[in-house]
């Protein structure tokens, strides 16, 4: 049984809100395009009958392919971020930076979004999906913010635990 110490608690929710945040970005960045793309076809902004068959509006794919590619997006820009990260932090070079970026917890960051979509679903039950999941929406009104706070407090508060464990178990952080 593992006993909490400071310093290892201290580097697991770090690790864990770093990687919130770089998981964040890619997955809600995804999210507005199809949600951009989906409004300038509506409004008009796309004029031309070539460009809007071109481009294809979040109504058109089914929500699990654009939550794949919203996750995937999150892996990606996580492992740039911590690449980054690593080469200053640890003077490293490119290469062994992003080795030891893909090598970090998968398991992680899937963790983390799986968990704001989740969560998510679980507050907006009867509300049309593509238009609650967009970020766009997160921070509109009152409801949107605090649910979006909601989401992401749950995403890390679910996985610093394992974060916690990993990092006690092994000696080493995700990054």
């Amino acid at each position: 049984m593992f006993i909490l110490n400071l310093p290892c608690s201290k580097k697991s929710v770090l690790t864990t809100v770093m990687c919130l945040f770089s998981c964040t970005v890619g997955n809600w960045g995804v999210l507005a395009i199809f949600q951009l793309s989906h409004n300038s076809i509506r409004h008009g902004a796309v004029q031309h009958e070539e460009m809007t068959n071109m481009v294809t509006t979040s109504s058109q794919i089914q929500m699990y392919y654009v939550i794949a590619l919203a996750m995937l997006s999150g892996l990606i820009i996580s492992v740039i971020f911590v690449g980054i990260i690593i080469k200053y932090q640890l003077k490293a070079t490119w290469a062994i930076a992003y080795k030891a970026a893909l090598g970090m917890s998968i398991f992680s960051m899937l963790l983390i979004m799986l968990t704001e979509y989740f969560v998510r679903f679980s507050l907006q039950p009867n509300e049309n999906i593509m238009q609650t999941m967009h970020s766009l929406d997160y921070f509109k009104d009152t409801k949107s913010s605090i649910i979006s706070i909601i989401v992401l407090m749950s995403a890390l508060f679910i996985v610093i635990p394992y974060n916690y464990y990993k990092l006690k178990k092994t000696g080493k952080a995700c990054h």
